[in-house]
């Protein structure tokens, strides 16, 4: 089926899937249906985040976690940055520039003033929401992490907020004893699913924890892996010659994301509906796609990059333990409970800080 968006002929998937020889994998479709310059959902139809976009993040939500942030910020960087210099931050992904205004906001006036943000994107339609956000403020955009960490000399404190989900992941399920890769093919007036043989590259135990945490999972379990992330992480990473990461996504550890969610936790996002199961492969190009964030393999993946593990906590955790969730309304209570409830964001997201060449002691800064 095809549909005409902003006056172009967009191409349904069964016509993208005939282009690309009938059959892909599951990564080939998401890497398209979010990142095809002509017709990928973040480079040419989103058009915001929060009530008038597809979906919310908790920066859209309420200003509390931005704080947060800040403040991890002020609690790290006097074991980087010596007092006079400047303060290098990196967002990734910084959606709509909400967090990365926040951020700037919550900090004190002389460590707003040291501070030079950097932020990395590459969709067009939210850098022209971040630099319409962010007029007025010192700030630097670049089209990936290696060109920021090089305007910062390889120091600087980089974090993210719902970056890695949005990686096209790969997609494994379990049949017959054994894992197998799904992936999509098409024929004359269908598309289906299909599973295929694993690649070596793919199948190694050091890289990904689930091939040594699900070893005894039902039939027709579903799990996902973020290769694509661990790639860009690879290419990046060497050049991060001391500071800290700081990445909070919605995941858990290896041995917990399989527990309740046998489609393997890849979902759509449309118009604020959680789409599921098949239904993600509906509108091709026009919904977001994710997937839980395995959290055991992030520490994995730092430390073969030769970084520390700082703290891996829960977002209520990580909020409460560095601001004050006291709220003046009753609509900033109900948005920051929303954000702090165990059985809810505050739980399902997760925060974890990595490192490498921090200073132990604490200076005045």
């Amino acid at each position: 089926m095809k549909c005409e968006e902003g006056g172009r002929k967009r191409r349904g998937l069964a016509e993208w899937l005939k282009s690309r020889g009938g059959t892909v994998t599951f990564r080939e479709f998401m890497q398209a249906a979010l990142y095809d310059p002509q017709q990928g959902y973040y480079s040419t139809t989103i058009r915001d985040v929060g009530a008038a976009g597809d979906f919310s993040t908790s920066s859209t939500i309420h200003p509390v976690l931005a704080q947060a942030v800040a403040h991890w910020i002020l609690e790290t960087a006097p074991r980087l940055f010596s007092w006079g210099q400047g303060l290098n931050l990196i967002e990734v992904g910084a959606g709509n520039g909400a967090m990365a205004r926040d951020v700037l906001k919550a900090l004190p006036w002389r460590s707003r003033w040291h501070a030079r943000l950097h932020l990395v994107e590459e969709s067009p339609a939210f850098r022209a929401l971040q630099q319409q956000r962010l007029r007025g403020w010192q700030v630097t955009w670049h089209d990936s992490l290696k060109e920021a960490l090089a305007a910062c000399h390889g120091r600087a404190l980089i974090y993210s907020n719902e970056l890695v989900d949005a990686f096209p992941c790969n997609l494994f399920e379990r049949r017959g004893g054994i894992w197998r890769e799904v992936g999509l093919m098409a024929g004359d007036d269908w598309v289906r699913e299909c599973l295929m043989d694993i690649p070596p590259n793919l199948t190694a135990p050091e890289q990904f924890s689930i091939w040594e945490a699900w070893v005894a999972v039902e039939e027709g379990q579903r799990a996902a892996i973020h290769d694509s992330y661990r790639e860009w992480l690879g290419a990046w990473s060497g050049q991060l010659e001391a500071g800290a990461v700081l990445t909070i996504d919605y995941g858990a550890g290896a041995e917990d994301l399989c527990r309740g969610r046998p489609s393997g936790a890849v979902r759509a996002y449309f118009q604020h509906q959680v789409l599921e199961d098949k239904a993600v492969y509906q509108r091709f190009g026009l919904q977001d796609l994710t997937a839980d964030v395995n959290f055991t393999d992030l520490e994995r993946w730092g430390g073969q990059a030769g970084w520390s593990t700082e703290f891996y906590v829960n977002q209520a955790e990580f909020i409460r333990s560095r601001v004050s969730t006291a709220a003046s309304t009753i609509e900033d209570m109900l948005r920051i409970r929303q954000l702090t409830e165990e059985h809810g964001a505050g739980g399902s997201f997760k925060v974890l800080c990595q490192s490498r060449g921090l200073a132990a002691k604490q200076f005045s800064c």
